[in-house]
């Protein structure tokens, strides 16, 4: 397991790119953000490019890849096809399936419901209030497992930018810290990039 896992709390900074249509993310320690733990970045063809220039980003495919700040892959995160009907999944840097991430409709708050790799349920990831700021990781026992909390950056950043900045806490230790850090990205991308 990479150092990234070993930490139960990072802070995810967006960078604010206007001229590259695609997401890019610093994973930083939260107790030294200059120290940078990993990167995520999105991969596109052109065509999804100028499609990004119209349409809603909810609703395009995407591929993001999540390594290191040695550059080795830790995880592949995607969404394929019809983005209102597929999950969203999540694959380790040897391409096994760790768990995927599907949006539910059904209530007033965002809720994401998380499966394990044999698709069962792992937990689900519900925003605490209805403009989505705050969320709270529930594993499948019920229990709070940890938060994705959006963070301010300052008037002129949150009126004139789109990138967000989010702090990631795991509550207790766990087994699959990288569900929480995969689903910090797909909270940003499915409910923050319109």
């Amino acid at each position: 397991m990479s150092d990234i896992f070993e930490n139960n709390k990072w802070y995810i900074h967006e960078h604010d790119e206007f001229t590259n249509l695609d997401n890019s993310y610093d994973i930083l320690d939260c107790n030294d953000r200059s120290k940078k733990l990993g990167k995520v970045t999105e991969e596109s063809c052109i065509g999804h490019k100028i499609q990004k220039m119209f349409l809603d980003n909810m609703l395009m495919p995407f591929q993001l890849k999540v390594e290191d700040s040695d550059g080795k892959l830790l995880m592949t995160i995607k969404r394929t096809g019809n983005a209102l009907l597929r999950a969203i999944e999540v694959y380790d840097g040897n391409d096994r399936k760790i768990c995927s991430f599907k949006q539910k409709f059904a209530s007033l708050k965002k809720k994401i419901e998380v499966l394990d790799s044999a698709n069962d349920c792992a937990g689900q990831i519900v925003a605490d209030d209805w403009y989505a700021k705050k969320f709270t990781f529930i594993d499948k026992s019920g229990k709070k497992a940890g938060t994705i909390s959006h963070q301010w950056k300052g008037y002129s950043r949150e009126m004139f930018s789109t990138s967000d900045d989010w702090l990631v806490e795991l509550e207790r230790a766990s087994e699959r810290p990288h569900m929480l850090l995969a689903g910090a990205i797909v909270v940003d991308m499915l409910y923050h990039e319109t």
